[in-house]
């Protein structure tokens, strides 16, 4: 009888935990850049996991094995390599998305490759990419088991050794649907006609993108929140949103306002002049804030770090093989 009681407790206490390591796959030896809203000091990396699963914010949690630093992540970048860490996501992240991806056998999307690494199979390589915010879509090659996340989609071509995928609402011109800008941080106040939970900010987005009447959203990542709006109010900082505007505004203020058009310039920088910076996802949503405010007159973006540099004034015109720059054309 006492053996019994104590294999209940054992498996009491076991249960939970296998549940737990169940909604978040753990990776060694690498992090998801950025997206930290909390760290702390922990005795291993199972507390770092716990403290991440009771937080409803919390998407992914890194644990720095040399420090023994637990980072709390509310959103899921790029993945990179950092051998002195431990990393995982909930779980929820990677069912969401894989169930939107389309995927085909025998094509691929020509270039747009940010990074490719070695996968055991496309399943793999589709979780990936799921995982990873600025991953729009995905290629593994079965002869040399090689997976090729994309930030942009190319040509598609045929190619009998991979298997492609594409994120849903994220294929550009090509899906026929309307692209929307996605700005962390920010909120743009008033406007809303409707909202209603939902399971991401993927999901919030795609509703817009099927409403005629909807010309920007906003999602609040603490409530699981989606706001659409049928006009734009003030831009405000609000560290709990994702917000975002449909292209064929342009990225501009429905109310005009001057030097809305912007050039693009691909390997360059003006040096200087920089007023503030703040991690965008792509270099339309820099553009679009840029276009917003009015004390602009340039802009910078770093495709390597995704920061956005906005600019008071045009300094040297530099090579940076890493960034795209334009400034403000007169009416």
């Amino acid at each position: 009888m006492l053996l019994k009681l104590r294999l209940a407790l054992i498996l009491t206490f076991l249960l939970p935990l296998a549940a737990g390591a169940q909604r978040m796959p753990e990776e060694r030896g690498y992090d998801h850049r950025g997206g930290d809203y909390d760290d702390f000091r922990a005795d291993d990396v199972e507390e770092c996991r716990r403290a991440c699963e009771r937080d409803r914010r919390c998407q992914a949690y890194a644990f720095n094995l040399r420090t023994e630093v637990c980072y709390l992540k509310d959103e899921v970048n790029s993945r990179q390599r950092n051998l002195d860490t431990v990393t995982g996501t909930k779980e929820r992240w990677a069912e969401e998305t894989d169930r939107d991806f389309s995927e085909e056998e025998g094509y691929d999307y020509r270039g747009g490759d940010y990074d490719s690494f070695r996968a055991d199979d496309v399943r793999e390589c589709r979780r990936s990419c799921s995982r990873d915010r600025r991953c729009v879509a995905y290629t593994f090659n079965e002869r040399s088991d090689t997976c090729y996340v994309k930030d942009r989609l190319g040509a598609r071509q045929r190619n009998s050794d991979t298997v492609t995928g594409v994120r849903e609402g994220r294929g550009g011109s090509w899906s026929g649907r309307e692209n929307l800008t996605e700005e962390r941080g920010y909120d743009y106040h008033g406007g809303d006609y409707r909202s209603f939970r939902t399971s991401g900010v993927s999901r919030c987005k795609d509703e817009c993108r099927d409403d005629s009447r909807c010309v920007a959203y906003s999602f609040n990542l603490e409530t699981d929140t989606c706001y659409l709006k049928d006009r734009i109010g003030d831009y405000r900082s609000n560290r709990d949103t994702v917000t975002g505007i449909k292209s064929d505004t342009g990225g501009r203020r429905p109310w005009g306002g001057r030097g809305d058009d912007l050039t693009e310039e691909e390997g360059y920088d003006y040096r200087g002049g920089d007023y503030n910076s703040f991690e965008v996802r792509g270099v339309s949503a820099c553009q679009a804030a840029c276009r917003r405010d009015d004390r602009c007159v340039a802009y910078t973006f770093n495709r390597r770090t995704d920061r956005c540099y906005l600019k008071d004034r045009i300094g040297d015109y530099q090579r940076n093989a890493d960034t795209v720059t334009g400034v403000k054309e007169e009416d």
